[in-house]
């Protein structure tokens, strides 16, 4: 009985590794074109990788070295702001991905800035935030953009910066000091409703802010002036 058990699970197993053996006669071609493209596209896929991290450290070195060269190690400068720009954005504009490309426009902004040339700057700060809207530094970058129209009294385009600020970016750190600068720009248009507006604003959403001390006072001035 037992005998007779074992030949039949015997022959089972057997006409299973049959099947299975005329399944991969059948499908062999198949099969070896299978694993023949899936080894192709595994050498791109590593091939790609690392390119991309050769090209964006060669990119790298390149963009540290011009800025190296732009100061010695005492600081000073030992070259042309306007070479070293050319250089630099050449570089910049040829990245496709990387440190460089992602932030190399904000770091040409700081070099515009140290040479007290501040619309350039603003300029290429915007370009920075319009090439890495995601970065971390995106909106401290668009706030600073702000400051610097302020100074050179563009309000109106101040007052545009800080509303993109509110409409892209109101949940990033600064979001508090943003609602405070658009009620300060308000106010220096005359527009007390929309300043007050902002300053409670602040002190709502952010009331253990800094800003919502500033915000305070200013609503006690407005106050003031009204009566």
């Amino acid at each position: 009985m037992n005998t007779r058990k074992i030949e039949i699970e015997r022959n089972v197993i057997e006409r299973f590794l049959m099947r299975v053996k005329d399944l991969v006669r059948n499908k062999k071609r198949p099969l070896i074109y299978s694993s023949i493209i899936f080894v192709i596209l595994a050498v791109l896929i590593i091939s790609g990788i690392v390119y991309y991290h050769s090209r964006e450290n060669r990119e790298l070195i390149q963009f540290e070295k011009i800025l190296d060269d732009y100061y010695s190690e005492t600081g000073e400068k030992v070259r042309d702001l306007n070479r070293t720009l050319d250089e630099l954005n050449k570089i910049i504009e040829s990245s496709m991905w990387g440190y460089v490309n992602e932030n190399g426009y904000y770091i040409v902004a700081g070099l515009y800035f140290n040479a007290d040339k501040h619309n350039e700057g603003k300029e290429y700060l915007l370009k920075f935030v319009e090439n890495s809207p995601s970065s971390f530094f995106a909106p401290l970058a668009l706030h600073r953009a702000g400051i610097v129209s302020e100074k050179l009294n563009d309000i109106d385009g101040a007052l545009k910066i800080y509303k993109k600020l509110e409409t892209e970016y109101n949940d990033s750190v600064i979001a508090d000091e943003i609602y405070y600068d658009l009620g300060r720009i308000y106010h220096l248009q005359g527009d007390v409703f929309k300043a007050k507006e902002y300053f409670n604003k602040v002190i709502s959403d952010f009331p253990v802010s800094m800003f919502a001390v500033k915000a305070k006072k200013r609503l006690l001035l407005l106050g003031f002036n009204n009566s």
